[in-house]
């Protein structure tokens, strides 16, 4: 996988699964840099925000990767364990960030 050049030069040796981290970055990098001339049209920028950044990477490619992987959701953090408790936080942190987006424009 990692070329013997490169293993004698770093000590570091990522694992698949880091490599494959980075290149989501570098993708939600490169998609929030793409957003840059789209601000005169905020339709085009609300399309790359939510089908290329929420949609594609952040839930399509997780799964894809869980699917190829052979693991189940819970080795990657998926778990219905207190959903409760996770679904009353994310309801208060959804409304903190309505009224702040409310109040700042």
């Amino acid at each position: 996988m990692i070329p013997p050049m490169v293993s004698k030069l770093f000590r570091w040796q990522p694992s698949r699964e880091t490599l494959v981290a980075l290149l989501a970055g570098g993708v939600v990098i490169g998609l929030s840099a793409a957003m840059i001339p789209f601000k005169n049209w905020p339709w085009a920028s609300i399309m790359i925000r939510d089908l290329g950044q929420i949609f594609l990477v952040g839930i399509l490619s997780p799964l894809v990767f869980i699917l190829h992987s052979g693991k189940n959701g819970a080795d990657f953090g998926f778990s219905l364990k207190k959903w409760s408790v996770f679904l009353l936080i994310n309801l208060v942190l959804g409304i903190l960030l309505f009224f702040m987006f409310l109040f700042d424009g």
